[in-house]
């Protein structure tokens, strides 16, 4: 066989642009995967965080408790549910947020907190004379497992969660835009 002959190959008649990768950007999106996406941030940005931070301070509690006996499974549970602001899921939520606008984009990321605002708001309104979130997050010792806030104590934690998760993700929004 003459190796010299024209024989055309599969990559003799690929062009430059087709091997280009064309960025998918969210408006190009279907309405079935824009409304995904916004799901899966949604899930994300408030149980996934609140998720994320259990176990991560459980596993960090198990390996400690050797070293720390006094640092057990009920102090943990107690320092994710009754120190105000929930400190450490709002910073599990900015690098969690992050991350996954880094690695699923979408500008709906930076929007998660207004659904559980919204849930805030709703449930305010039915009960005014308290407040759900300010009530939970209060610094005077007054909050504590059984105390009549802590019921209440789940929407806050989205509320935070969700904003943290969404400034994340804006912080890489900001970021990816400087860069173009």
């Amino acid at each position: 066989m003459n190796n010299n002959a024209k024989t055309p190959h599969a990559h003799d008649r690929v062009t430059a642009d087709a091997l280009e990768r064309k960025q998918t950007s969210d408006l190009s999106r279907s309405f079935l995967a824009q409304v995904s996406f916004c799901f899966v941030h949604l899930l994300l940005g408030s149980i996934g965080v609140a998720a994320a931070t259990a176990c991560a301070l459980y596993t960090t509690q198990e390996a400690l408790h050797p070293l720390l006996p006094s640092f057990d499974h009920n102090r943990a549970a107690r320092l994710l549910l009754t120190v105000p602001g929930y400190p450490l899921q709002a910073l599990n939520g900015f690098a969690l947020g992050f991350l996954m606008a880094k690695r699923l984009g979408g500008w709906i990321s930076q929007f998660t907190w207004v659904v559980f605002f919204a849930l805030v708001v709703l449930v305010w309104l039915h009960e005014p004379g308290r407040s759900v979130f300010l009530e939970h997050l209060r610094f005077d010792g007054t909050c504590a497992p059984g105390g009549s806030c802590f019921a209440k104590a789940i929407a806050s934690l989205m509320l935070v969660s969700s904003t943290s998760y969404s400034l994340g993700a804006a912080v890489k929004g900001r970021k990816g835009l400087s860069k173009t």
